[in-house]
């Protein structure tokens, strides 16, 4: 019964609205929570329970994520925890690179630019679609930077180093004619990246447009 509420409010966080996400992935944590209690409890340690386990694991951190404020301790806890469970994995192993990416998510959480520079360079070493997800979120903070600083050169030098990785991507995506037509998440979020890009560009301070193209040049 747990197992079926736990996956019940897990789909109901996922597709929850923006207003109620963080309610709901409140809810979820709780739920999982007391379900991993039980689990370890249970001392089961055969396959299909450690494969329940970690999948539990990963969206419990996810949602960790969604929370108002974010729940840094427990995604902390839990990227710990992963990291050791996949340490054997290799590092073109899918759940590596979630791993990864969470571990950005953490990072820039914690507003620690050492630790995000680390992570994202083990992410690119994994590759696959979590760095595209990685390079996403180092793009949207280099707009939120220049938005609030014009004259911030390295904001300005990673919306276009990010954002030109997003429309790279994008073009990509669009000129394989078995997906084009398919309505992808992460082509949307690639759309909307590279117009936050656009705008980020076209500010009004000559300086930084200047700064802009000529890293664009470059």
């Amino acid at each position: 019964a747990l197992k079926l509420a736990s996956s019940l409010l897990y789909d109901a966080y996922r597709a929850s609205s923006a207003t109620e996400r963080s309610a709901s992935a409140d809810r979820f944590i709780l739920e999982a929570s007391q379900l991993r209690r039980i689990l370890e409890a249970s001392e089961q340690g055969d396959a299909d329970s450690n494969a329940y386990r970690l999948a539990l694991t990963r969206q419990m951190l996810d949602a960790a994520f969604a929370t108002e404020p974010p729940s840094l301790t427990l995604a902390r806890d839990l990227v710990d925890e992963l990291t050791d469970e996949l340490a054997d994995r290799a590092e073109t192993d899918p759940l590596v690179g979630e791993l990864r990416y969470r571990s950005l998510q953490l990072a820039l959480a914690q507003q620690n630019d050492a630790m995000v520079q680390r992570v994202f360079g083990l992410l690119e070493q994994s590759g696959g679609p979590y760095l595209e997800y990685g390079v996403s979120l180092l793009y949207e903070r280099a707009a939120r930077r220049m938005r609030a600083s014009a004259g911030d050169i390295g904001a300005a030098r990673d919306v276009v180093r990010f954002g030109q990785r997003l429309l790279s991507g994008l073009l990509a995506e669009t000129s394989d004619e078995s997906t084009a037509d398919q309505p992808r998440g992460v082509q949307s979020s690639l759309v909307i990246a590279v117009e936050r890009m656009d705008a980020a560009v076209a500010l009004t301070d000559e300086t930084a447009i200047e700064v802009a193209r000529s890293l664009a040049m470059g």
